[in-house]
């Protein structure tokens, strides 16, 4: 979580600039140089300013050399939005919804314990049938644990 300053859309550092906006460290270095630089100061990145700046910056890279703005199609417009929407959701995934393996593993390996032990009391109660059918759907689950390499 980048470190923020007491106005909550405030950073402290050029790295929590580049990590809210999906971008390398570098490219805000970058941003900083030149007659339009990015708003903000060390020590007080206001983020709210730099996306307004970025958005300006952005529409005006959108024009003809005599200034004029070039024409932008819905589909176009729908393209980009679609694709920063797909960044915004693999990021999410990438940075919080991976679950390790071992983690997986172990998980895996307690439910089916649980199922045995389910599968057992199946059987004192409703007979071996039932236990047998328990029994090889655990063994089943194993199998396809196996082949996916969990």
């Amino acid at each position: 979580m980048p470190a923020r300053t007491t106005d909550t859309l405030t950073v402290r550092t050029l790295g929590d600039v580049a990590q809210h906006f999906g971008v390398m460290e570098s490219t805000v270095r970058a941003w900083r140089l030149g007659p339009d630089k990015m708003p903000g100061r060390p020590g007080a990145w206001p983020l709210l300013d730099i996306a307004e700046w970025r958005a300006r910056r952005k529409a005006n890279r959108v024009q003809r050399r005599d200034g004029t703005p070039l024409p932008v199609s819905k589909a176009l417009e729908r393209y980009r939005d679609e694709r920063a929407r797909l960044a915004a959701l693999d990021r999410v995934e990438r940075e919080s919804s991976l679950v390790r393996r071992d983690a997986m593993t172990r998980w895996m390996t307690m439910l089916l314990a649980r199922l045995d032990r389910a599968g057992d009391a199946m059987e004192r109660r409703f007979g071996s049938e039932a236990g047998h059918i328990m029994a090889e759907a655990v063994n089943e689950i194993r199998r396809l644990i196996d082949l996916d390499g969990i």
